[in-house]
């Protein structure tokens, strides 16, 4: 369960670089 909510704020971070330089 700790591995999934740190995969998904992981995730979140990456998608938020990824929106930052799409941008």
């Amino acid at each position: 369960m700790y591995r999934e909510l740190y995969a998904h704020k992981i995730n979140k971070m990456n998608y938020t670089v990824l929106a930052r330089e799409l941008s």
